[in-house]
């Protein structure tokens, strides 16, 4: 692996091979361009699947891929047969072609009408194709009595002239193959400026080791040595590959040290070469310049700030998933995308203001919903970028709103509704759960709500036993912690998604007496808060949840599943067999 100006790393793919082994590979430098589209390769066997996939159905046909034959064929098989032809020096110096259709064929009449009798089977117009012959048909008995009639016997001399291609004789393409040159522009290095930038450097460095396998014949081993004893050249530069990273997070406004420190490690501790393959370097050497990979600096900037499941291959399915109703809606009739990006900068001016107008921004927010959810289902943006866009969302009102928009049922009406029905029945399944001494948290968190039974209390120990009745760690999603004890970045570290529980004082229960404040967290940051119960808190997670199109946290997607199908009621009939079984048992408690 060979380490290059600004952080980018110049790796191998396939063990220690340095080259891109594909059978078939040309080991000349000839460069192969398709006849059709803009689509080039060095490698011979590539050019032949490319017309393969993208060019041998249709009319089209299997075009030669040599730039001076213009033989198209019926069938990938005989153009497989035609290239071995052009090896071996035996191709014909001329050819008949249909007028029908881009086929073209051997000087051999059988073949020539054998195609054409395709055209007639499909009743299509056939011109007689031999001289001064005037006669057509549709009919393919026809057609063959009358070349049995009047054209027999035949040779390659009585077709029309227009129907005869001449095609370069196998000498002179030979000729122009071996006298190809390496320095082509296409492979060129250019002449040394006075600064030498970036991308000169990588083409010159892939140059020479085009030229020492191809023109010098150096073996591949030889290859390989020469590329690790440079990495290990380069290994020792620290200072410059620290400074070349930084350069490149600050050119991507971002200056954090520690994420400066993490990528200098991460490139140091990649001592093997076989490590680093993300930028597949030998495909880039044979047939690609300047590199098209992103650098490895980049691609794991990128990783860090992409949601998990981002990185899949294919596109996202944009469906439902859980339970939207209006999951990514069309634009209203008569509004354009400009008019509700007009909508949303109105939206931005009126959440500034001192004493906002709500009825306004309700009407501001309904209007532009379309675009919001293009935006949030398609984009994927990180929560910071929804806040930066949308700031009015982030309230209760909007959130209540947004929800209703997109499920088109309340909130924290059939949150709070269908809790206060099964929260009796779920602390009866708790408490019979807890005689095996298996689930000590939740025993604690019983033992808690003996002390004050109140209503609002067997709420909490409901939606806080829950996950815990469920065998899942909800640590990472609902913490508690000292208000005035702790830091905020010290209470929220790690979290992606969850509630942020604020006490006052000193708290030896499951669950504090008091709550002084409730915070919803999304990655990292807070999007909501100001909210003196734990219910309302979980109520506005979920709407959350639904609003920004976030993923159950793993750590307690059965619980956040449950409160989604049996509490609100939402696609009740495709629950999991997990959440399935706890709904039975409610069911058995008839209190």
């Amino acid at each position: 692996m060979i380490r290059l100006s600004g952080g980018q790393l110049f790796a191998h793919v396939r063990g220690t091979n340095v080259f891109y082994d594909l059978p078939g590979s040309a080991t000349h430098l000839m460069k192969w361009t398709c006849k059709f589209c803009n689509f080039s390769s060095y490698i011979e066997k590539t050019i032949v699947n490319h017309y393969k996939d993208k060019h041998g159905r249709g009319r089209t046909g299997f075009s030669c891929i040599y730039p001076n034959c213009l033989t198209v064929f019926q069938s990938h098989v005989e153009l497989l047969k035609h290239l071995t032809d052009h090896k071996q020096g035996t191709i014909p110096v001329a050819r008949l072609r249909c007028e029908l259709c881009t086929f073209s064929a051997p000087s051999n009449i059988k073949h020539y009408f054998l195609h054409l009798k395709r055209h007639l089977i499909k009743r299509e117009t056939v011109n007689c194709p031999f001289v001064g012959c005037c006669f057509t048909s549709r009919v393919a008995s026809t057609f063959t009595a009358h070349r049995s009639r009047y054209h027999q016997p035949s040779s390659f001399n009585n077709f029309k002239p227009d129907l005869i291609i001449h095609c370069q004789s196998q000498a002179s393409v030979n000729d122009e193959q071996d006298n190809f040159d390496l320095e082509s522009p296409d492979v060129s290095v250019t002449e040394p400026d006075s600064q030498p930038t970036q991308k000169s450097v990588e083409r010159r460095i892939a140059s020479l080791f085009l030229r020492l396998q191809a023109v010098l014949h150096v073996s591949k081993s030889a290859i390989q040595e020469i590329v690790d004893d440079l990495f290990d050249i380069g290994k020792c530069a620290g200072q410059i590959t620290r400074e070349s990273i930084e350069n490149v997070l600050e050119k991507h406004n971002c200056t954090s040290e520690e994420c400066l420190t993490s990528l200098t490690e991460l490139f140091q501790s990649r001592g093997d070469p076989r490590c680093c393959c993300e930028l597949s370097s030998l495909r880039w050497i044979s047939g690609a310049f300047p590199l098209k990979s992103p650098p490895l600096v980049l691609m794991h900037c990128a990783r860090v700030n992409k949601r998990k499941g981002e990185e899949a291959k294919g596109p996202r399915m944009k469906r439902s998933k859980k339970g939207e109703v209006h999951y990514c809606p069309d634009p209203p009739e008569g509004l354009s995308d400009e008019d509700m990006e007009e909508k949303r900068m109105m939206m931005e001016v009126e959440v500034l203001k001192k004493d906002p107008d709500h009825q306004q921004i309700d009407e501001l927010m309904s209007a532009t919903f379309s675009k919001r959810r293009k935006e949030i289902v398609g984009d994927q943006p990180l929560i910071g970028d929804v806040m930066a866009r949308w700031p009015a969302m982030f309230c209760e009102r909007q959130v209540r709103a947004e929800f209703k928009r997109v499920v088109s049922i309340d909130l924290l009406e059939s949150f709070l509704d269908g809790l206060d029905d099964l929260a009796p029945r779920l602390l009866e399944v708790y408490e019979a759960a807890t005689k095996s001494a298996k689930k000590p948290a939740l025993k604690a968190i019983l033992d808690c709500l003996k002390k004050d039974d109140t209503n609002e209390r067997r709420r909490i120990a409901a939606l806080l036993g829950l996950p815990h009745y469920l065998r899942e760690e909800p640590s990472d999603i609902i913490r508690m912690c000292d208000a005035h004890g702790e830091t905020l970045a010290a209470a929220m570290e790690g979290m992606q998604l969850g509630l942020l529980i604020g006490y006052e004082g000193d708290n030896q229960d499951a669950f504090p007496r008091e709550v002084f404040n409730v915070a919803v967290v999304v990655e990292g940051t807070v999007v909501l808060h100001n909210f003196k119960d734990v219910p309302s808190s979980f109520a506005m997670l979920l709407g959350i949840i639904y609003c920004v199109n976030l993923e159950y946290p793993r750590a307690m997607k059965y619980s956040f599943e449950f409160l989604q199908r049996v509490v609100m009621k939402i696609k009740p009939d495709q629950a999991s067999a997990r959440v399935h079984g706890i709904r039975n048992k409610l069911l058995r408690y008839n209190l």
